[in-house]
């Protein structure tokens, strides 16, 4: 039986080196490389609550809050990459302070993130949704009993991610959490 310790863990292995490595580096950032070792970790997190009969309640909602922010965040950072040469001065700015430390974004910079937050890139709407979602089911264990309260934690990152990116996130994430919420009930709906 896994203990809540190593699932904690697990989680906050994957949190740490997978997303903040794209906090810190603008190349890995445009490009999504995430160990994908450390994300078959995160979504082994969920299965192991389950299948070690922990509910899904407090750390483990937080962590998947968390994760949504995370996602959120970095994908809202790539789109400001991907979209710099599109912003105002000011928003341009605030995107070189945050991402590169004041360092001029380089036109190969801008399209590693554009490929990235393409349809079919890493930070693209299907493939974020796809991987909030697959952490979801996991730490829900299959029991569609859960669907509020994993809704309400997926709706708590988002709003963090708004609130760390200083107010409303950029189009692609707001399609993205409307790509979660629609596969969560999906996934969920009582006739499933």
């Amino acid at each position: 039986m896994t203990s809540i310790n190593s699932v904690v863990s697990s989680y906050n292995a994957f949190s740490s080196s997978a997303v903040e490595k794209h906090h810190k580096s603008s190349k890995t950032l445009a490009t999504g490389n995430v160990d994908k070792n450390q994300i078959g970790n995160a979504f082994e997190l969920g299965g192991s609550l389950a299948a070690s009969g922990i509910s899904v309640q407090g750390q483990q909602l937080n962590m998947l809050s968390d994760l949504v922010g995370r996602l959120l965040g970095a994908q809202a950072q790539n789109w400001g990459m991907a979209n710099f040469s599109n912003l105002n001065p000011n928003d341009a700015l605030q995107i070189r302070n945050l991402l590169l430390n004041g360092a001029p974004v380089t036109p190969e910079m801008q399209a590693q993130a554009q490929a990235a937050i393409a349809e079919d890139g890493f930070w693209g709407v299907e493939a974020v949704s796809d991987r909030l979602v697959n952490f979801a089911i996991a730490l829900s264990g299959g029991d569609k009993s859960k669907f509020e309260i994993l809704k309400n934690a997926i709706k708590d990152g988002f709003k963090a991610a708004e609130r760390l990116w200083g107010g409303e996130l950029p189009q692609i994430s707001r399609d993205t959490f409307d790509a979660t919420m629609r596969k969560l009930y999906e996934h969920f709906r009582p006739e499933n």
